[in-house]
Formats: C-alpha cells, structure tokens, sequence
C-alpha cells in the first residue's frame, strides 16, 4: 500500500507540475507576449523539452511525442514570429488533452488494484544501515553423483549463506523441491539415465520455483546443450566439467552473492521529474539509485557514492553534461567508471562530441523501453569487470588494491561526515601450519570460509578486504574502537564453533586483531599504522585476541 501511495503521488506531482506550466504558458500567449524575445522562447523550449523527456519514462509516449514536437518547431524556427501564439496554443491545448487521457487510464489501472513496486531515488549522500546485515539463508541443492565435483561446489558456498542439500538425481528431490522451494540450484547433466533439461523444465513449473537459479555442468559443451541452456532464463550458468575450484568460488561469488555487488547508480539532472519517471520505470531492479540535480556538486557526490554507472543529461544550468563528462574522464579517480549521456532531443552534434569524449552510451530520454534493459546490461559488466580486477579471486573479498583505491576517500568521507571510523586488521592464527599440515588446497577452503564470514557479519557500506596471504583489513564507517572491538569479538565467537573438515580429520582456527580510529589532527594512514602496531600486539599477547590502540585487550 505505501509502494502504491508513493507511486500515485510522484505521477499526481506530474501532472499538478506540468498543467501548472501549460496554463501559465497559455496566459503569457494571451497576454500577448512578445515571441520574438530570446528568453521567452527559450523558456518555452525548455519547458517542452523536459516534459519530452519525463513523460516518455512514465510511459505516456503520445505525450512525449507531442512535446518533443513542439520543442523541435521551436528549436528550428519552423514559423514565423506572428504565427508563433497560435502554434504553440495548439501544442499546449492538444498536450493538455492527452495528460487528461492518460490521467483517467491511470486512474483505472490503480482502482483496479495494479501493485508495481517501485525504489525511491535516493539523494546523493552516504546512507549507513546498522551493522550486522543478516539475510535468510539461500535453500540450495547439488545434483551429481561425482564426489570430487559436489565438494568443489560445496568449498564455494559459505557456510553463513547457503544451506546445502545433496541428491543423486532431481527425480529424487522433486517432491521435496515442490513442497519447499529452492533458491539455487547446481545440476550435472552428464547423471545417466535422467533427463536433465526435462526435469528441469518441471522445476520451473512449480509456483515455489519461479525465482531458482539454476546452473548447469556438463563434460561436453556442444552448441545444442548450449542452446537448450540459453532457451530458459533461470539457467544463469553454463560451465564445463572439470572446474577450477578458485575461479569457481569467484564466479559463484558474483553471480550469487546476496549482500555484495548490488550496483549503485547515480544520475545527474536537473529535472526531479526526469529522476521520479526514472524510478519507476526501474521498477523492481536491485540497485541503488542515487539522484543529483545540482551538476557542480557531482564530483563530490561521485567521491562519496563510488558508483558503478553514472548517467548524466545533457542540458542543465552551470555545467552541462558534456563539460561534466570530460571533467570524469579526466579524473584518474573516476575515469574508469562508465557513463551514460542522456538528452531528451538528440542531435548529431551532441552524440559525436560524447564518444569523442569517452561517453559509453548515449541514450533519448523518450526511449523508456530501451532505457532500462541498457542500464541494468551496463550496471551488470561494471560490476563484474570490477569484481575481476579489483576482487580477490579466492575469498570474494576486495583485494589489496580497492583497499589501497578506496581506504583514503571513506576515511575524508567520514571526516567530513564527522563520524568516527575504525580500521581493522586480522590475521588468521598459525596459517602455515594448517598448509603444511593439510595442504594449500584446504587452507585455500579455510580462507574462502573467513572471508564469507566476514562478508556476512558487516555493512555493504563497509570495506572489508583480503589484504594479503592469510591477512584481512576492514575499514568500518561510523563506527567507533569500542564497537568495532565487540563486533569483531562476535566473529570470534562465531568461528570458535566452527569446525573444518580435512578429509576425515577436524580442526578449528582463531585470529588476532588489531583496531584503531582516526584521531583528530592525524591521517588515515597513521590509523592503518595504528591498527598494524595493535595487531603486533595482540600476536605477542597469546594470539586469539582483539588489541585496540586504545588499549583494550579482549580474550
């Protein structure tokens, strides 16, 4: 119901906003304006340009088209000055009429009780969620009778995330899976005697089974197995057989992993229009959406959001998008991050200057249809090419240098917030013995493991990264020494109940950390020093401890 309010109440501000225009735009005609002055007509333009632009991501592309007529008359000087009124009543009178339509066809759609969710655009500042994220475990079933493949798949799904079930065949799990749903599913099509696309066909019938993942393994990837594939949407994945057990825990962690790589996309306009028809027309895509309207505070704004995707309008106040663009592409801090320029009139122009810029898309406002399909296949590459460089490939954690990129700008983001912010570093207790004990294939399974752990105990607004070997670095925002030390302490815990498995053997790890704070006056990285020196310490103190450099030793 509340998603249903918002929604009538952004379309309502609509359609208040734009017959407040038109009218107004009607009284300046019959007051006899003079349609030779500049401003005027540049007001009117701009008025018709922005409606072009709004109306079509609310869908209503008779009215966009209507407007974007008009603007392109008054762009081109098409009529003379003394047939200017009348023209530009009849565009008024004939756009009014269709807002009135497309009124009363909305209306009806939500008497009749349509429920289309919707995201709030979020303004362009830091948004922290309490710590300690939790989500429901994902129900997921390993389909095959090879051992060493079910192990490999079972060593890439944290323990924190996944609860795991194991059949022979999906015949036998069928009754079960139609009873109690499953949210992913990892299936060999090489068991004999079953036919695996058939079965799988069933499961997708089932009402319980409408959001399962599916990815498939097969020995041979021939063109017909790979169309039959393709030819289902829940098949996310296609891999063959042997797999890599590190690049498969990677792959498995971009593809399913619940907390992270949710996209955070920023758009920079100055229509609030625009951004509302934007979000709705985004639907229910999980993605952050950050808004900005004033476009000289966007470089600030991209310092603090680090988007994945920014998309920018072409005509705004002060600082049009093209200037803006070059000044991002110039940035050797943002250069890399992908943007989209978006115009609600295009004109070759304006598209040849935004390749030649390094724009990555250049999209109509009016194309709604395309709009957000292009959004969410660039959101989707940018994240994926930065998880493959800026990833570490083992445990799914950010790697050494996004610690190295990103510490520095979170710790003057929270500065500038005055929030306190704390740096950790954990190394995990005699490492090399469990390698040389166990062998590296089992230490690499033991650190998969804690970086899931830790995945799963802190915030998305968090960095948490493998910051080398068996070492780990996380920097907490808003979060001072004290609390950072109890929450660390409850990892501990955590792990102290956990047992790992080494063939028939079991075995148990700790670690020792250290945390500090920025202290007023200092850097950033005299914390990073800070909090090396409490580890140091905790190490020398018995190993298994949590040191702070303000003192506190936890046992």
């Amino acid at each position: 119901m509340e998603q249903e309010n918002e929604e009538a109440r952004i379309i309502k501000a609509f359609f208040d906003d734009y017959a407040e225009q038109l009218t107004l735009m009607e009284k300046e005609i019959s007051e006899g304006e003079d349609y030779s002055d500049k401003k005027k007509i540049e007001s009117w333009t701009s008025t018709f340009h922005k409606l072009r632009g709004a109306a079509g991501l609310f869908g209503l592309d008779t009215v966009s088209a209507k407007a974007g007529r008009a603007e392109d008359m008054l762009n081109l000087n098409e009529v003379p000055a003394i047939e200017m009124a009348s023209k530009v009543s009849s565009y008024i009178s004939e756009i009014k009429t269709l807002i009135e339509v497309a009124q009363e066809e909305i209306s009806a759609q939500q008497n009749m009780g349509e429920d289309e969710a919707i995201l709030t655009v979020q303004p362009a500042t830091s948004i922290l969620q309490e710590t300690g994220l939790t989500a429901p475990k994902l129900k997921t079933l390993i389909v095959t009778n090879d051992t060493k493949l079910r192990a490999i798949i079972e060593g890439a799904l944290p323990f924190t995330r996944f609860t795991i079930s194991n059949a022979g065949s999906l015949h036998d799990a069928m009754s079960d899976i139609m009873k109690n749903g499953l949210d992913t599913l990892f299936y060999d099509l090489d068991i004999k005697g079953e036919d695996g696309f058939q079965a799988i066909d069933s499961i997708i019938s089932f009402q319980s089974c409408k959001n399962t993942k599916i990815i498939l393994l097969a020995n041979a990837l021939t063109i017909e197995l790979r169309k039959s594939a393709a030819q289902r949407e829940v098949v996310i994945g296609l891999l063959a057989k042997p797999v890599e057990p590190n690049s498969f825990s990677q792959w498995v962690d971009i593809k399913l992993n619940p907390l992270e790589n949710k996209p955070r996309f920023l758009v920079v306009d100055d229509d609030s229009h625009f951004l509302a028809g934007l979000t709705l027309a985004l639907g229910r895509e999980k993605m952050q959406v950050f808004s900005i309207q004033d476009p000289e505070k966007s470089l600030e704004a991209i310092t603090d959001i680090r988007p994945h995707l920014i998309m920018l309008d072409i005509a705004m106040p002060g600082l049009n998008g093209l200037e803006l663009l070059a000044m991002i592409k110039q940035a050797p801090q943002f250069c890399f991050i992908p943007v989209i320029i978006v115009t609600g009139s295009e004109t070759y122009k304006h598209r040849l200057a935004a390749w030649k810029l390094g724009a990555d898309d250049f999209v109509l406002k009016s194309q709604a249809v395309e709009m957000v399909p292009r959004i969410r296949a660039r959101l989707r590459d940018a994240v994926q090419k930065q998880n493959l460089t800026r990833i570490d490939a083992l445990t799914g954690l950010s790697n050494r240098r996004l610690f190295e990129e990103e510490y520095e700008a979170m710790a003057s983001t929270a500065q500038a917030q005055r929030w306190q912010v704390s740096i950790a570093i954990i190394d995990l207790d005699n490492f090399k013995r469990i390698n040389d004990t166990y062998g590296h294939s089992t230490g690499d399974m033991v650190l998969r493991e804690f970086g899931a752990l830790l995945k799963s105990r802190f915030r998305s607004s968090d960095l948490v990264c493998r910051y080398g070997g068996e070492e780990f670095a996380m920097v907490l925002m808003a979060v001072d020494v004290s609390k950072a030390t109890k929450l660390l302490k409850s990892v501990q815990e955590t792990l102290q109940n956990k047992k790992f498995m080494a063939g028939e053997k079991q075995f148990g790890i700790s670690f020792s950390a250290g945390v500090a704070s920025i202290l007023p006056g200092k850097t950033a990285k005299s914390a990073l020093i800070n909090a090396d020196k409490a580890l140091y310490k905790a190490k020398n103190s018995g190993k298994g401890k949590i040191t702070s450099n303000l003192g506190a030793n936890n046992e």
